[in-house]
């Protein structure tokens, strides 16, 4: 079940890429035993016409394999632009890029004489190829052919893109848009957002690329494919230090050379390298090379969108967590705030408690001292005054009090006396007068034992050391008791 959902999904993806019907589709897959890439390389490399033999689907599968392996070996000492070259990896110094040339697509496989001479070759081929490097690598170390060091790169595209301008801008059917970005920067802009990238490299004192410029790459159909495909264009000439930096980079050979690359694994790749050719030739190629790769980045942009909801969604759920973490936070203040408060409220009340116990227990020992001296009181000499101390229960005692007796004595009868209540004032019945009678002990602990109380103004401690006779209390009176605390 699952083998066939696979080939049923790469049926639909060779019909996509290679815009064919499901038989031309089934036909190249079958062949190629459902190896989607290899079958979308074979379509192109046939031109689209499988040579089906007598041999078996398996014997040319195989024998095709193996020439396009040798193929591979030999494809160096071909230059012509319709032929295949072979792909090759180079390492992009300054962008920290891969560079994979992959030549044009032939219209036709080649014969088993083209291939005999292409393997007969391999061996001189390999030879010059050595030699070549060496004598460059021995040129390069005594300072020949040292590419000139690049101060100004952004100022070298800029230049090029002001000589476009003036010189090809006004007469082309297309203007192309030549992106103003150094070369590392266009190829981290084309992996950041998953475009392909189309390098153009110029050499101003070549008629050809001059001509390449102006005919094929700024023509219509070019502009039209560039545009619907929303491809990024980088240009830069050779005459400048960036643009003979990047033709060593890109192991460019010949001028014009055109390289359409794409990010893969991290990297970019140069999928299809491109030289002189007509317009109509041009947009063909680049047509096919921008199928080959499309699949690829929209499975590229697909693995970014789900990146992108991935990192959404982590995001919602991490602010969802957030936000019940604050919540769940909140409440556990809230609760141990309630539960401090409480608490405190309660330790308050216990205090107070044992506060309003330690005053009682105060008045109390005071009150039993009173009485205990009053037990003990000598009889009045001399003049004398009665008072009659009448109490808020209804209750009133009668006291006889020598002139020379301080008022503090009527105070501390009127406290002795067991229905006398804790916080009280005292008046005279007539005339209606208020006595200034607090002792500053009694002063202190009313603060203490009722803090809640509005208490009136204290008058100075020494009124209490004053006498019956000073205070002109002479007469017999009535002394009545107020209860403040009700």
């Amino acid at each position: 079940m699952a083998a066939t959902a696979t080939r049923q999904e790469s049926l639909a993806n060779f019909m996509e890429v290679c815009a064919v019907d499901s038989a031309k589709a089934e036909q190249f897959l079958t062949h190629c035993d459902y190896d989607l890439e290899r079958a979308v390389q074979l379509f192109f490399q046939t031109g689209g016409v499988l040579d089906n033999t007598n041999e078996g689907a398996q014997n040319h599968q195989n024998r095709a394999n193996e020439l396009r392996r040798r193929g591979g070996e030999a494809g160096s000492s071909s230059s012509s632009a319709s032929s295949s070259s072979a792909s090759s990896t180079n390492d992009l110094r300054a962008a920290n890029a891969t560079s994979r040339s992959a030549g044009t697509v032939a219209a036709r496989q080649m014969s088993w004489l083209e291939w005999f001479i292409a393997v007969a070759a391999l061996p001189i081929n390999l030879i010059i190829s050595t030699i070549h490097d060496m004598l460059e690598g021995v040129w390069g170390l005594f300072g020949g052919g040292r590419t000139p060091e690049v101060t100004d790169p952004r100022g070298d595209v800029a230049r090029f893109i002001a000589k476009y301008q003036e010189h090809y801008a006004h007469s082309v059917q297309y203007q192309v848009p030549f992106s103003q970005d150094t070369f590392m920067e266009a190829c981290q802009r084309a992996k950041r957002e998953l475009r392909a990238l189309i390098v153009f490299i110029h050499d101003e004192n070549s008629h050809e690329s001059s001509t390449f410029l102006r005919d094929a790459l700024s023509s219509q159909l070019v502009g039209a494919l560039i545009t619907s495909n929303n491809l990024h264009v980088w240009g830069i000439s050779t005459a400048t230090p960036e643009g003979a930096r990047v033709a060593s980079q890109l192991r460019a050979r010949s001028y014009p050379t055109l390289c359409l690359m794409m990010a893969r694994d991290g990297r970019m790749i140069t999928n299809l390298r491109l030289s002189a050719m007509p317009a109509e030739r041009l947009a063909t190629n680049l047509s096919m090379g921008i199928n080959m790769i499309e699949m690829h980045l929209r499975q590229l942009r697909a693995a970014q969108m789900r990146r992108e909801e991935d990192s959404r969604i982590r995001a919602e759920q991490e602010q969802e967590y957030k936000e019940a973490l604050a919540a769940d936070r909140k409440k556990k203040e809230d609760k141990e705030r309630k539960e401090r408060e409480a608490r405190e409220k309660e330790e308050a009340a216990k205090r107070a408690e044992e506060e309003r116990e330690e005053c009682r227990r105060i008045i109390e020992e005071k009150r039993e001292h009173l009485r205990s001296f009053r037990c003990g009181e000598t009889a009045v000499e001399g003049e004398a005054v009665r008072v009659q101390i009448r109490f808020p229960s209804g209750e009133k005692t009668e006291r006889k009090f020598s002139l020379e007796d301080t008022v503090e004595a009527l105070f501390n009868a009127t406290l002795a006396h067991p229905s006398c209540p804790l916080l009280f004032s005292l008046h005279t019945n007539f005339p209606r007068r208020t006595l200034p009678i607090v002792p500053e002990w009694y002063a202190e602990w009313r603060a203490r034992a009722f803090p809640s109380e509005d208490h009136a103004p204290l008058p100075p401690p020494s009124h209490c050391a004053r006498t019956f006779r000073d205070e002109a209390l002479t007469q017999s009176l009535v002394v009545m008791v107020q209860d403040e605390a009700s």
